[in-house]
């Protein structure tokens, strides 16, 4: 179950530890460190869900509370000036997010958090994306965006199997 809270902090905890802190960037390192931990455990890090959208996978609802920001929505956390970049406003608030939220998010940081919003893009353009829009192929006729459906993310983990029969067994994917 999505945790807006927590997505919220998310951004900023990010926001506040990589160079240039774009949508993008942010969007998409959340994107492999939720991957990170739904290998490990079982769950995205804010119960988000993914849609394909031109520059790879998004986090839907993450996404959308940035574009209430950015229509001059406040929240106490991050502005962004110019629908683009990311500006924290503060800390992120570490009571929201677990132990093992922060250990993904970190180390998903230590091996990615250096590249380009442009080289995160590149890598994001996994199996699971390029399904979905047909090669990217999709955006050609102008769509925004279309869901990225759970197993197909799983189906790029190490362990695909133990994960599928985890999330099976906890009703979250069919049988």
């Amino acid at each position: 179950m999505w945790d807006r809270e927590k997505a919220i902090e998310v951004v900023v905890y990010l926001a506040n530890r990589v160079h240039d802190p774009t949508k993008m960037k942010i969007f998409k390192l959340l994107y492999f460190a939720d991957k990170l931990h739904m290998s490990r455990y079982g769950r995205f890090i804010t119960g988000d869900f993914y849609v394909a959208m031109e520059h790879g996978p998004v986090p839907s609802r993450t996404y959308s509370i940035t574009q209430e920001v950015e229509r001059g929505r406040e929240i106490n956390a991050f502005r962004v000036p110019d629908n683009r970049q990311i500006v924290p406003l503060r800390q992120a608030d570490l009571y929201e997010l677990s132990q093992t939220d922060i250990e993904c998010l970190d180390e998903t940081l230590a091996s990615l958090g250096r590249l380009t919003a442009s080289q995160l893009r590149d890598r994001s353009h996994s199996q699971a994306w390029s399904k979905v829009t047909n090669e990217g192929r999709l955006f050609e006729d102008n769509s925004t965006s279309v869901p990225i459906p759970l197993e197909l993310i799983v189906e790029e983990l190490p362990n695909a199997t133990e994960v599928t029969e985890l999330l099976q067994r906890e009703g979250k994917l069919p049988k």
